[in-house]
C-alpha cells in the first residue's frame, strides 16, 4: 500500500502533545490501536520524531478508517445481510383471511410480497345420509277391502265412527272403511295383503293423525277375516255420507 506523502508538523511540544493526544482519544479502534503500537508516549523520543510518527498514522487513516456507508457504497454485495434462505417459503395471512406465502429472494435479502389464491377455496360438504325406504303405498280399500288394515276408531254408534271416518279422509287422504260388528263400529285405513305391508304403513298413518292429541294416535293391525269374516259383504250407511267412504256388514 503506498503512503500519501508524509505532511510536516511543527516541532514545537505543544503542537506534537495535541496530536499524540488525539490520537489517544480517537473514537476509532484502529487509531487507537496504531497509537499503541507507535512509541509516541516515549518521552526520550526527540519532538520532530513524535511529530513524523503522528504525520505517518494521520496518513493512514483514509484508508483504514472508513466508516459502514463508505464500505457498503464500494462495495454492497459484501455489506448485504443475508435475512433468509434463498427459495424458502413462508406462511402469510391475506388481506381476506385466507394463508399465503412468501418466497425468499435469490440472493436472500428478504421475503417477496404475500402470494394469495384468487381461487375461492370451496367448503368440503358431508356425504348426505341415505335415505330412509319410503313406506309402501296405502291401497285403495276396493269391494269389502283387503284381508289386512289399520284400525283407527271403535264406536257404539255409527256417528262417532261417521266422524272418525271424515278425518281420516281429511287428513290422510284415503278412503276409510267402517265394519258393522254386531254393536260397534270399527273404523280402519288401508288395504293390505300381508301383515308386512300393514306393519310397515303404521307410522305414516299415525304421524298423520293430527286430528288427535298424540298421546291418542294409534293404529292397531286387524286381520279382518278373522273377526269380520271371510265372507263379509259391502252393505249401506245407516246415514248419508258425503264423502267416499265404504261400509261393510261383518258376517260374525
Amino acid at each position: 500500500m503506498a503512503l500519501a506523502p508524509v505532511p510536516t508538523l511543527a516541532g514545537s511540544s505543544s503542537t506534537v502533545d495535541m496530536a499524540h493526544w488525539s490520537l489517544m482519544e480517537s473514537p476509532h479502534p484502529v487509531v487507537r490501536g496504531l497509537h499503541r503500537r507507535f512509541p509516541l508516549h516515549l518521552g526520550a523520543a526527540s519532538p520532530r520524531a513524535r511529530a513524523a510518527a503522528c504525520a505517518v498514522i494521520l496518513a493512514m487513516l483514509p484508508s483504514c478508517c472508513k466508516d459502514a456507508d463508505e464500505v457498503q457504497r464500494e462495495s454492497p454485495t459484501a455489506a448485504a445481510t443475508v435475512l433468509c434462505t434463498p427459495g424458502e417459503s413462508r406462511l402469510c395471512h391475506c388481506a381476506d383471511g385466507r394463508a399465503g406465502r412468501q418466497v425468499c429472494r435469490s440472493d436472500g435479502s428478504g421475503l417477496g410480497e404475500c402470494e394469495c389464491s384468487t381461487a375461492a377455496v370451496q367448503p368440503v360438504q358431508p356425504p348426505n345420509p341415505p335415505a330412509a325406504p319410503a313406506p309402501p303405498p296405502i291401497a285403495e280399500p276396493t269391494g269389502v277391502g283387503g284381508r289386512w288394515v289399520l284400525q283407527i276408531g271403535a264406536d257404539s254408534d255409527f256417528a262417532s265412527a261417521l266422524h272418525e271416518a271424515r278425518m281420516a279422509k281429511q287428513h290422510i287422504g284415503i278412503t276409510p272403511v267402517v265394519f258393522h260388528v254386531s254393536d260397534t263400529y270399527v273404523t280402519t285405513v288401508g288395504s293390505y295383503a300381508s301383515s308386512g305391508d300393514a306393519e310397515a304403513s303404521r307410522d305414516d298413518i299415525v304421524s298423520r293423525m293430527t286430528w288427535r292429541k298424540e298421546n291418542r294416535r294409534a293404529a292397531g293391525l286387524r286381520d279382518a277375516d278373522s273377526w269380520c269374516g271371510a265372507d263379509r259383504r259391502r252393505g249401506s250407511p245407516p246415514q248419508h255420507v258425503s264423502f267416499p267412504l265404504l261400509y261393510v256388514e261383518c258376517t260374525r
